[in-house]
């Protein structure tokens, strides 16, 4: 085999070896720790094994037309599990730093409202930068440029 098609495939193989092992801490952590109903736990786990598979195949589908499809709606959740694996980890932490026990249905509570809340500021987050990337202005000025040679008087760019 070729060095860099190995290359490749490693990269890929570990790649998606970083993205399956999020994606199972958020699974843990948005649905198992919550006790979310049947329902919910199995549209969710359909939803992240997609994810994963989706991701090596990205290239691919791209150039069948597939982007805003398939391609858009995952990438967008890729974000969001960056900063949710983010938010989580931070919680995390400082649930070790305190180490506070409480009784498990205030537990439970606390774990709803903390992935819920995470999932709810994560999402504003990105909505936000989605927006903020998509609604710009286009400014057109005018630039002075002394002993232009007459061809290109009045030339554009872009």
């Amino acid at each position: 085999m070729d060095v860099t098609l190995i290359s490749k495939l490693l990269f890929i193989a570990s790649i998606t070896l970083i993205i399956s092992l999020i994606h199972y801490y958020l699974y843990r952590r948005l649905v198992v720790d919550t006790q979310a109903p049947r329902a919910f736990r199995l549209s969710a786990k359909i939803f992240l094994i997609s994810a994963v598979v989706v991701f090596p195949f990205s290239r691919y589908l791209d150039r069948y037309g597939l982007y805003f499809i398939v391609l858009l709606p995952i990438f967008i959740w890729f974000g969001n599990a960056i900063l949710l694996t983010l938010y989580f980890l931070t919680v995390d932490f400082f649930r070790q730093i305190f180490r506070v026990h409480f009784h498990p249905q205030r537990r439970l509570f606390l774990n709803k409202t903390l992935a819920y809340g995470g999932l709810l500021s994560t999402s504003g987050f990105q909505l936000y930068g989605y927006h903020r990337a998509y609604s710009f202005q286009v400014k057109q000025v005018a630039v002075p440029i002394k002993n232009l040679p007459l061809p290109f008087s009045g030339f554009r760019i872009a």
